[in-house]
């Protein structure tokens, strides 16, 4: 496993966006061929031309085009096939060769039927939808999609892959997704293939809409019994604080700079909820020697601690909130997010 102790600066220049991504998770399985990695992540529009606005338009097009938060988006409105996708249950899998090669006969069953959507989607509310299956064999071809039949005859063994076919597997009981294709356990997912090549220059803001019409909606069942879920993170919306430092060990004399993004609840969009974020200097004895009230503008705020003479040896931390994040206690605050709060003072 591995992790990251300040946020990675990502320029993505084909897309025009400033991507900042602090890595919380990473691990791989050398025997599976699987990598697993977390993080929390904003987006930044760049600065740019009209010509290169223009082209940005072009490349987040294509890049939404196929993608997972794409078919994320069409099983929660429930028209995958409208959108071009072509899913079929899968059971026996065990690898999947891409790119020309042909599915081992003995490791894997596709069925040549559709997946109908309506026995794996549960509405939770207006925002929230559950997602059950067990395994899925997707292929982006809008224009096969367009013409696909609803009924053939099981197909096993010799099902050709492609560069646009992705394997999914659910690896917990559900998946929670919502209309923006985002989902709240980053471990609900295995994939393998298409969507597997996937880093995150090819991450797209939750918030993106194509410049194309929307397509309709198919029918969802509803449950009513968790719709009360919803209602209640809108009304209770939460606050994150992450600070990027200049660096990751300080000593006496030096200053400790850093900036602060907020941001609210799992959409991770730059929150307008408080107009200022609270940073505590805390000493090893658990008393904080310095706090700072900084203001925020557009989500973001900047500061510095000056590690003068009065301060003496010893294993410092930094803790982060705001005075919303008080509602639900200090369980909520930065310390618990940022491993760097940890400071080794005078090492």
């Amino acid at each position: 496993m591995a992790d990251a102790d300040a946020f990675l600066i990502i320029e993505n220049r084909s897309l025009g966006y400033r991507i900042h991504y602090l890595l919380q998770d990473f691990g791989y399985n050398k025997a599976e061929d699987i990598a697993l990695y977390h993080g929390e992540f904003s987006f930044e529009e760049m600065e740019g031309t009209g010509e290169q606005k223009s082209q940005w338009a072009k490349n987040r097009l294509q890049t939404y085009q196929g993608s997972f938060m794409h078919f994320l988006r069409s099983v929660y409105a429930n028209n995958t096939l409208e959108n071009g996708f072509i899913v079929r249950p899968m059971y026996g899998y065990k690898r999947l060769k891409v790119d020309g090669y042909t599915i081992d006969p003995d490791m894997a069953v596709i069925k040549d039927r559709l997946v109908q959507f309506d026995s794996l989607i549960t509405v939770i509310d207006t925002g929230f939808m559950s997602f059950k299956f067990s395994m899925l064999y997707v292929n982006y071809a809008p224009q096969k999609a367009a013409t696909f039949a609803l009924n053939r005859s099981d197909a096993k063994k010799n099902k050709y892959s492609d560069s646009k076919t992705s394997i999914l597997k659910l690896a917990t009981e559900q998946a929670i997704i919502d209309e923006k294709g985002s989902y709240t356990d980053y471990r609900d997912f295995y994939i393998h293939g298409n969507w597997a090549r996937a880093r995150v220059g090819d991450q797209l803001p939750v918030e993106y809409k194509p410049p194309v019409p929307d397509i309709p909606r198919g029918s969802v069942p509803v449950n009513p019994l968790v719709v009360a879920f919803q209602k209640w993170t809108d009304s209770i919306p939460q606050e994150k604080v992450y600070l990027h430092m200049d660096k990751p060990y300080y000593a006496l004399g030096d200053t400790i700079w850093f900036k602060g993004y907020l941001t609210t609840g799992s959409s991770h969009q730059l929150s307008a909820i408080s107009g200022a974020v609270h940073v505590d200097l805390i000493n090893e004895r658990d008393s904080v020697v310095k706090n700072l009230k900084l203001p925020v503008t557009s989500g973001m705020a900047m500061g510095n601690f000056i590690l003068g003479d009065e301060y003496t040896e010893g294993n410092y931390r930094i803790r982060a909130y705001t005075q919303w994040m008080r509602n639900a206690g200090p369980v909520y605050f930065l310390t618990i997010h940022l491993p760097l709060a940890i400071l080794a003072i005078g090492m």
